[in-house]
């Protein structure tokens, strides 16, 4: 009786082994080689046959995807709320190819897989998520489970819908600017009535206004336009303070005065210390900075006076963006009619057509 070996999931004798070393061209009889070599050669086929049978069998647990670990995505992975579900921030908890049933706005019922995680800021996390009847790669942002977060995401979402109504952004930045989409992030936009947070826009963008704690407008979004455009051009930030205080310091050392607070005062009545910032350019003076700004080498004559124009252009579009006072600063449309944006020649000094602004 010829001796079975088995071989993963399938069994092999002698006689057949020895047939596969015949076909190979290498088997020798008792009147050729040792009967050594022909027991290597079984042993050969024997660990060579059906072998990715045999490494699936053994690496069993890593190949059945159900029981491979997931990677958890939720940075603070731990679960303290929701039953189960929540981490202590909030937010929940998810592992790579977990599944999330979404209802859409139309009241269709989905099915999304997990992919990944692409963020997570104040609000919420991002996750990369695929639909699951289509096929299609989505970003499915979501927020954290708190009453106040849930009305602010409300918000984002009628705001997101709403292009010619009264609403300011409030957190306009370079890094919200998208070509060919124009703004993004609605997270912390609000209605012109409804101002009802006092800490909002990014530092180096923040109005006059928000700095002094006074009651603020749709205006706060054309002061930021102006910090941006100016920070575009010049590739720094123009009001770069280190604190409010400082913030104030730079913008007056650039358009002009306010009256404020010293910083000893400002430091004993805020109970803080005043820090410096950084000074980006050698002038301090808008226009100065502007014209400032080197020009291309080897211009010719005639691009150097075209320049000189545009720039004094830019400079009074500037202008018109950082009025200190909310309610002298141009509106969008304003903005949009300058000859700057609009192409048509500057003439100085441009006088905006009137637009009604909503009052304070």
């Amino acid at each position: 009786m010829s001796k079975s070996v088995v071989d993963g999931n399938h069994s092999h004798s002698d006689e057949q082994s020895n047939d596969v070393a015949r076909r190979d061209g290498r088997w020798r009889d008792s009147h050729g080689e040792p009967e050594a070599t022909a027991r290597g050669h079984t042993v050969l086929a024997k660990l060579t046959t059906h072998l990715v049978d045999t490494y699936s069998k053994c690496g069993l647990p890593r190949h059945e995807q159900p029981k491979t670990a997931r990677r958890l995505l939720t940075k603070n992975s731990q679960v303290v709320a929701n039953n189960g579900w929540d981490n202590c921030d909030n937010n929940i908890v998810l592992r790579v190819r977990d599944l999330l049933d979404v209802h859409t706005r139309s009241g269709v019922a989905k099915t999304f897989v997990v992919l990944d995680l692409l963020g997570q800021g104040t609000f919420g996390q991002v996750f990369r998520c695929q639909d699951v009847a289509t096929k299609a790669v989505v970003a499915i942002k979501i927020i954290r489970n708190h009453p106040s977060y849930y009305k602010q995401a409300l918000v984002e979402v009628q705001v997101s819908q709403l292009v010619q109504q009264d609403k300011l952004h409030s957190m306009a930045h370079p890094s919200q600017v998208v070509p060919s989409i124009k703004l993004v992030d609605f997270g912390s936009a609000c209605y012109e009535n409804e101002t009802v947070f006092s800490y909002i826009q990014s530092r180096f963008y923040r109005s006059p206004e928000v700095l002094l704690g006074l009651p603020y407008c749709g205006a706060i979004d054309m002061w930021s336009l102006g910090c941006v455009s100016a920070e575009m051009y010049l590739g720094l930030p123009l009001f770069p303070g280190a604190s409010d205080h400082d913030q104030l310091k730079v913008i007056v050392d650039t358009l002009g005065w306010i009256v404020l607070k010293t910083a000893e005062e400002y430091a004993r009545d805020c109970h803080t210390t005043v820090a410096s910032s950084k000074r980006y350019f050698k002038h301090s003076a808008l226009p100065d900075i502007i014209n400032a700004y080197p020009i291309r080498r080897g211009a010719s004559t005639d691009e150097v006076s075209k320049e000189r124009h545009s720039r004094a252009a830019f400079c009074d579009f500037l202008c018109g963006l950082l009025q200190l006072d909310p309610q002298n600063r141009w509106t969008p449309q304003q903005a949009l009619d300058h000859p700057f944006l609009s192409g048509r020649p500057y003439i100085q000094p441009y006088e905006p057509a009137t637009h009604r602004r909503r009052n304070i």
